[in-house]
């Protein structure tokens, strides 16, 4: 199974929770370092996809939005992940962010928007 790589958009580039996704395995990169920092969400997604890296993001309205829009244009991107307003530990983002990572592939990932708060411990995800 080819495992995806996670993109930290702006509202979500936290160090510790890249740190702890790195020291898990997984393949992370932060918008700041990639010099998208402060860029439009289009941008974004724009750029993760040209990557082929799963964005991971806070902002639940306007990726939503912009999700709907790409899919309704028949274009697609690698995936979309994202946590709502409620308050996840670092720990407890990167426990569920893995258990997506463990359980689907980066073909399974194009074109989903995925609710952290779908995938804990004992779920399988939708």
């Amino acid at each position: 199974m080819s495992q995806f790589v996670i993109y930290l958009e702006d509202d979500t580039q936290d160090i510790a929770l890249e740190t702890t996704l790195s020291r898990s395995g997984m393949t992370v990169f932060r918008c700041e370092t990639a010099g998208m920092g402060g860029a439009s969400d289009q941008a974004q997604l724009d750029f993760a996809t040209a990557h082929g890296y799963v964005l991971y993001t806070a902002n639940v309205k306007d990726f939503a939005v912009l999700h709907r829009q790409t899919i309704e244009s028949g274009r697609s991107h690698a995936g979309i992940i994202y946590r709502t307003k409620q308050r996840y530990s670092v720990g407890e983002q990167a426990r569920r962010i893995l258990h997506i990572w463990q359980t689907l592939s980066a073909a399974e990932m194009v074109n989903r928007y995925e609710s952290i708060s779908q995938w804990d411990e004992t779920a399988q995800g939708r």
